[in-house]
Protein backbone atom coordinates (compact mmCIF):
# COMPACT_ATOMS: atom_id res chain seq x y z
CA UNK A 1 0.00 0.00 0.00
CA UNK A 2 1.15 3.51 -0.75
CA UNK A 3 1.71 5.88 2.15
CA UNK A 4 2.67 8.97 0.16
CA UNK A 5 2.77 10.30 -3.37
CA UNK A 6 5.15 13.11 -4.29
CA UNK A 7 4.12 15.35 -7.20
CA UNK A 8 6.03 18.10 -8.99
CA UNK A 9 4.01 21.12 -10.13
CA UNK A 10 5.06 22.26 -13.60
CA UNK A 11 4.66 19.67 -16.32
CA UNK A 12 3.27 17.10 -13.88
CA UNK A 13 0.48 18.57 -11.78
CA UNK A 14 -0.22 21.49 -14.11
CA UNK A 15 -0.81 21.21 -17.84
CA UNK A 16 0.77 23.25 -20.64
CA UNK A 17 -1.70 26.07 -19.90
CA UNK A 18 -0.45 26.14 -16.29
CA UNK A 19 -3.80 24.88 -15.02
CA UNK A 20 -4.65 22.02 -12.71
CA UNK A 21 -7.48 20.12 -14.38
CA UNK A 22 -10.70 19.24 -12.62
CA UNK A 23 -9.91 15.56 -13.23
CA UNK A 24 -6.52 15.92 -11.52
CA UNK A 25 -8.08 17.68 -8.51
CA UNK A 26 -10.70 14.94 -8.21
CA UNK A 27 -8.06 12.22 -8.41
CA UNK A 28 -5.99 13.88 -5.67
CA UNK A 29 -9.11 14.17 -3.51
CA UNK A 30 -9.78 10.43 -4.00
CA UNK A 31 -6.17 9.58 -3.12
CA UNK A 32 -6.28 11.73 0.04
CA UNK A 33 -9.57 10.09 1.05
CA UNK A 34 -7.76 6.73 0.92
CA UNK A 35 -5.41 8.05 3.61
CA UNK A 36 -2.46 8.54 1.28
CA UNK A 37 -0.40 11.72 1.68
CA UNK A 38 -0.12 13.83 -1.47
CA UNK A 39 3.03 15.92 -1.09
CA UNK A 40 3.73 18.76 -3.50
CA UNK A 41 7.40 19.17 -4.48
CA UNK A 42 8.75 22.13 -6.38
CA UNK A 43 11.69 24.43 -6.91
CA UNK A 44 9.21 27.28 -6.54
CA UNK A 45 9.22 29.53 -3.47
CA UNK A 46 7.45 27.91 -0.54
CA UNK A 47 4.63 30.47 -0.37
CA UNK A 48 3.56 29.70 -3.94
CA UNK A 49 3.87 25.98 -3.29
CA UNK A 50 1.72 26.25 -0.16
CA UNK A 51 -1.04 27.99 -2.11
CA UNK A 52 -1.07 25.29 -4.78
CA UNK A 53 -1.09 22.55 -2.14
CA UNK A 54 -4.04 24.17 -0.34
CA UNK A 55 -5.87 24.69 -3.64
CA UNK A 56 -5.89 20.97 -4.40
CA UNK A 57 -6.38 19.83 -0.79
CA UNK A 58 -3.06 17.98 -0.71
CA UNK A 59 -1.28 17.20 2.56
CA UNK A 60 0.13 19.85 4.85
CA UNK A 61 3.66 18.79 3.97
CA UNK A 62 5.44 20.49 1.07
CA UNK A 63 8.95 20.40 -0.33
CA UNK A 64 10.07 23.58 -2.09
CA UNK A 65 13.06 25.82 -2.73
CA UNK A 66 15.41 23.54 -0.82
CA UNK A 67 13.03 23.73 2.11
CA UNK A 68 10.56 21.26 3.58
CA UNK A 69 7.79 22.55 5.79
CA UNK A 70 4.63 21.52 7.52
CA UNK A 71 1.84 24.06 7.00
Amino acid sequence: MYKAIFIDIDGTLRNDNKEISKRTKEMIKDIVNLGILVIICSGRPYKATIEISKNIFASNIIISSNRSIWI
